[in-house]
């Protein structure tokens, strides 16, 4: 056979691999024969433009095209382009490599290059995979595999990792794969999957323990998904557990569970430390837990610092978080997160409502450090927080007192002695008030100027507080105050404990303001005034 011919077989069996009826034209290397002898013994030389086979492995349908396909024996084999279907035409599995090569003898050993893998059951494709081959005995083995797994979703809910050194075995029609998936950045190990697919029935699972994942600055939750972007960042924990993938032909199940003992994060409304408990997946691929999960939660600040709560959640199909709501313990009272969906890895609005129920006055100032102020009353009210593109705000927030009011006092010492009398005067006769009713209102940008509006009813001078005639006089008026404080978040708290404590005033020549000498330094041009109803008009000189 010096020239190409045609080959033609009725069928053709190779181990559990058996092919349909089908010719072949064999053409023999330039100058050569397809077949030849010499004290070497007998020798086969051929080569393939290309291939279109069709026939069974085990029980399962197959289907092989490649391009160029060249063999000689005893010697080598080399192929090009090889795309595999295995299973029914309307939803086959898919395995294509773009080189394979090997050596023939005894036993055919080799390396393959440019692979993918895409079982239909299985949303997650195994790319650009390459490594060694061996066929003897019936058996193949793959070894030193290396490959890039991705979410076969148009929108991935996973990163791609990648393996390498993973090993797979085919015998009696049954695969066997182990691999370790890791993160492609930080190199860190992931999940040890192991895998076993049947072949003949199309059936198979996946077991992916994860052991003591490791969250700090290499390794980020939106490192591993999307949906985390914008909801966590600077994460700082562990992680244990594992889930399990089951698939047929018809359908794909896959469960999970995942437990932390002390995960540190910042989300959009302030930092969380000491996140607690375990999180059940009824859909791992899908990211979608059983109803009600419940984590416990060390502390949270979304600008005051609440510590021991408890969130209750679900994930839900489609990358929907359902907060059924959280609690904490707040100042002898609670603040609660009331429930709320939000979907995950889309620019849209989220909003976020804070609940406080029964906080006391007096703590809440401890709390603020603001040692040389006293204060009494019960508070309760609603703080909307939402969260866009642009940032976060609060959003008519609004503290109500309860009945029967309370005082604000203060109660240090007095810092600046040079006030002069009448300052002097009106400071010790306003240091305590009583009040029937106080109402804080809260709006603005949290990373800019929270505008604060205090109003305060029923003001009557209160223990400790200088009297005299003229303060007696003015005691029998029905007196409010109404107190507007436009400033950054942690500023606007600062203002707050100007009002009592002049210790917490700053030194002008340290603001910049003045000179050594007491002389004004010329400062930038202002911003833009304010709009005209900052300053509501019942401000005015009223009783």
């Amino acid at each position: 056979w010096r020239q190409c011919t045609e080959a033609r077989f009725q069928a053709l069996t190779l181990a559990s691999l058996s092919l349909d009826a089908r010719s072949l034209r064999l053409c023999p290397a330039r100058g050569g024969a397809i077949v030849s002898t010499d004290r070497g013994g007998l020798r086969v030389a051929a080569g393939v433009p290309a291939l279109a086979l069709s026939g069974r492995l085990g029980d399962t349908p197959i289907r092989l095209t490649s391009g160029a396909v060249g063999l000689a024996w005893p010697g080598s084999l080399v192929a090009r382009q090889i795309a595999v279907e295995l299973g029914d035409r309307t939803d086959p599995n898919r395995f294509t490599i773009a080189a394979l090569d090997a050596k023939l003898g005894r036993e055919a050993v080799g390396t393959f290059t440019g692979a993918d893998a895409k079982l239909a059951a299985v949303p997650l494709d195994i790319l650009n995979a390459g490594g060694t081959w061996r066929f003897a005995n019936g058996q193949l083995a793959l070894g030193e595999g290396a490959f890039r797994l991705e979410d076969r979703q148009l929108d991935d809910r996973f990163r791609p990792l990648v393996a390498r050194d993973a090993t797979l075995t085919l015998v009696d029609n049954r695969i066997a794969a182990l691999a370790a998936l890791r993160e492609p950045r930080s190199d860190r190990v992931i999940t040890e999957a192991s895998i076993v697919h049947d072949l003949g029935s199309g059936r198979g699972h996946a077991d992916l323990p994860v052991r003591d994942l490791r969250f700090d600055q290499q390794l980020q939750p939106d490192t591993l998904t999307y949906l985390a972007l914008g909801v966590i960042a600077n994460a700082e924990g562990t992680l244990r557990g594992g889930g399990r993938v089951d698939w047929t032909p018809d359908q794909v199940t896959s469960t999970g569970n995942f437990t932390t003992d002390k995960f540190d994060f910042a989300a959009e409304f302030g930092p969380v430390e000491g996140v607690s408990g375990t999180v059940a997946f009824t859909d791992l691929i899908g990211l979608v837990t059983a109803p009600d999960q419940r984590l416990k939660i060390a502390s949270i600040n979304p600008g005051i610092e609440v510590f021991d709560g408890q969130l209750s959640f679900q994930m839900e199909p489609d990358g929907v978080l359902v907060v059924n709501g959280a609690e904490w313990p707040f100042v002898d009272g609670e603040l609660f997160l009331l429930p709320t969906r939000m979907k995950l890895g889309a620019v849209d609005e989220r909003r976020f409502t804070l609940k406080v129920v029964g906080a006391d006055a007096a703590q809440f100032v401890q709390q603020l450090d603001m040692s040389n102020i006293a204060a009494k009353g019960v508070f309760d009210g609603e703080l909307p927080l939402v969260f866009d593109e642009n940032g976060g705000r609060i959003e008519n927030g609004l503290l109500t007192s309860r009945a029967p009011g309370g005082n604000v006092s203060y109660i240090g010492a007095l810092t600046y002695k040079d006030m002069g009398a009448m300052a002097n005067f009106a400071f010790q006769s306003l240091r305590s008030l009583d009040f029937k009713r106080m109402e804080i209102g809260l709006g603005g940008e949290l990373d800019g100027d929270i505008f604060t509006q205090v109003r305060i009813d029923g003001v009557t001078q209160g223990e400790g507080a200088r009297r005299n005639f003229i303060t007696r006089q003015v005691g029998r008026l029905p007196i409010r105050f109404n107190i507007n404080i436009r400033a950054p978040f942690q500023r606007m708290l600062n203002s707050f404990r100007s009002l009592y404590d002049p210790g917490a005033v700053r030194d002008p020549r340290a603001l910049g303001l003045i000179d050594a000498q007491g002389r004004p330094i010329q400062q930038p041009a202002p911003p833009a005034p304010l709009p005209p109803d900052i300053q509501p008009p019942d401000s005015r000189k009223v009783p």
